[in-house]
């Protein structure tokens, strides 16, 4: 959610930073995006082992960890890295970390990022949005983000001239870890600009 802050913060700090770097995140929400997170949400709400978030052990969830895992990458990554052979035993281990992802921290982390639209205060325009960030802006993307729509993304960095820096491999949001070398060079050379 950084990237996704670190949008915001251009906005409404518009004179702390001369440059920001947005890695995979976007300015604002796509109806995909919050088909996602909502969908997500409501599994995690559902699921009987929440308890309303009094569960006393962090428990396993199964339909959120499947929906996670289903968005995290791409279809082509888990086709080429999860063997059929390998499937079943893959599949029956692929809970969330409870030790990384507490659910009552992640359901307040989802209820933030459902939140995300840096034009709010202009009732929505982005043009004026752009208008309101002095600036200079590198935005890092993921090509196959199923996490995190990069449209709206690419939209603001044509009306702010930003530049953009399109990952292509099939990690979709972790593509930035997939794709470390690009993003470190990208990010050093334009730190590196007077």
């Amino acid at each position: 959610m950084g990237g996704s802050q670190s949008f915001q913060w251009a906005v409404s700090h518009p004179d702390f930073a001369d440059k920001i770097i947005p890695i995979v995140s976007s300015p604002q929400n796509t109806s995909y995006d919050l088909l996602l997170f909502k969908g997500l949400l409501q599994a995690i709400e559902r699921d009987t082992a929440y308890r309303n978030g009094n569960y006393t052990d962090l428990p396993p969830m199964r339909d959120a960890s499947v929906i996670w895992n289903l968005a995290i990458t791409t279809p082509e990554n888990v086709v080429t890295t999860v063997s059929l052979d390998s499937f079943e035993n893959w599949f029956r281990n692929i809970y969330i970390d409870p030790e990384v992802f507490d659910w009552n921290d992640m359901c307040r982390q989802i209820e933030a990022i459902i939140g995300n639209n840096i034009s709010k205060p202009v009732n929505g325009s982005m043009e004026e949005t752009a208008k309101m960030i002095k600036a200079k802006m590198l935005i890092i993307l993921a090509k196959q983000n199923h996490i995190v729509n990069p449209l709206p993304a690419i939209k603001i960095a044509d009306m702010i001239n930003a530049k953009v820096v399109m990952l292509e491999s099939n990690c979709g949001h972790l593509a930035f870890n997939c794709e470390f070398e690009t993003v470190a060079k990208a990010v050093n050379e334009f730190l590196s600009e007077k």
